[in-house]
């Protein structure tokens, strides 16, 4: 049972905002990207600037989709694992002995967390609200069991 003593990180309105209409816009500009490549007749350059731009927004925004699961939940780090509640404040909770593993992503800013087969158990960017403490509750926990 999570503990008071640990901060809850959670998104306010304005990131729950950002990341719902951010990657709908992100797979927008991708199909864009891709109908001016099959429109657009200005040769190899333009074609490869095409090409590019539609892999990049369509990866943007296919790599976006891994928030929108856990975009109303809350989250806590403590000594004995993740705590993530849902929108009716249901907890389920991941204790470290559970977690294989986490990949910090600081060029996308999003900390995702793997179960021990490998499943893609929590995914949480940096925007989450007390962050900071929630990454530094993670380090010491994940640098107790190794």
């Amino acid at each position: 049972m999570h503990t008071n003593q640990t901060p809850l990180s959670s998104y306010n309105r304005f990131a729950k905002a950002a990341i719902l209409t951010g990657v709908p816009f992100f797979f927008l500009m991708g199909a864009m990207s891709l109908w001016l490549l099959a429109t657009d007749q200005n040769g190899f350059a333009a074609r490869s600037i095409f090409t590019g731009m539609a892999l990049f927004f369509l990866g943007l925004g296919a790599f976006g989709t891994r928030l929108i699961p856990h975009i109303h939940s809350s989250v806590a780090a403590s000594a004995d694992g993740l705590h993530v509640f849902d929108k009716h404040l249901a907890e389920t909770f991941h204790p470290w002995s559970d977690i294989s593993h986490f990949k910090d992503r600081p060029v996308l800013q999003v900390l995702d967390f793997y179960d021990t087969t490998g499943k893609r158990v929590l995914s949480v960017d940096y925007y989450i609200s007390n962050f900071g403490q929630f990454y530094e509750q993670v380090a010491q926990s994940a640098s107790a069991g190794a």
